[in-house]
């Protein structure tokens, strides 16, 4: 049977044409045109990634259909979309890519865990460390016996970058965190009292007690 090739997600810009297809509320299949609004991006380590963001109808029911290029090749998956139908996000197929062969061998896949509670840097916190412009990420408190604190990852540690990628909100470090497999070293760039240091620390597993605002 005829099957639809794979693109390069990580080439594709903003205002690039965008089609979707699928299965709005149930019925028979459709296809809605519109534009890439937002990239998104795969990282070449791990199984993370930033949603693509289009305008082309997704609905419901349209979960799992692709997001096509002009060519007609796949550049995403849709994962969400607007109650309206007006804006979709799709997981880029560069991502998929990657885990795709182990998930049809059946393999299931453990997410790493660093054990930490996070926030927002303030403008005042980044204008102490001299930090312009504002970046990072505020370690507000580190979990007991968890693989940050054995780690040696500190209360008020500021985050720069995970794994040499700049981090400007707490969902840039749980994202790329969740998109290693437990057992992997993440490298973490911090600020502590005004120094620049590096941590190596080896992921865990997420307990069944975590909120869900910890990573």
């Amino acid at each position: 049977m005829p099957i639809l090739s794979f693109a390069d997600s990580d080439t594709i810009y903003v205002g690039d044409l965008a089609l979707v297809f699928g299965y709005p509320f149930g019925r028979e299949s459709s296809m809605s045109l519109g534009i890439v609004s937002r990239a998104g991006r795969s990282y070449a380590d791990s199984a993370s990634f930033d949603f693509i963001q289009t305008d082309a109808g997704a609905y419901a029911g349209g979960s799992g259909g692709p997001l096509l290029n002009r060519q007609g090749n796949v550049i995403g998956m849709i994962t969400m979309a607007s109650e309206r139908g007006n804006m979709g996000f799709a997981t880029p197929i560069n991502a998929i890519r990657k885990v795709l062969p182990r998930l049809v061998n059946g393999e299931k896949f453990t997410w790493g865990w660093l054990g930490v509670q996070l926030s927002d840097i303030s403008l005042e916190q980044a204008k102490a460390l001299g930090l312009h412009p504002v970046k990072g990420v505020v370690i507000r408190s580190v979990l007991p016996g968890q693989p940050a604190a054995r780690g040696g990852i500190q209360k008020q540690d500021v985050i720069l970058a995970v794994n040499e990628n700049n981090v400007d909100s707490p969902r840039d470090v749980l994202r790329m965190v969740g998109g290693l497999e437990a057992g992997r070293v993440v490298r973490l760039t911090i600020i502590r009292k005004g120094r620049t240091m590096q941590l190596s620390v080896p992921l865990g597993t997420k307990p069944e007690s975590a909120k869900a605002s910890e990573g």
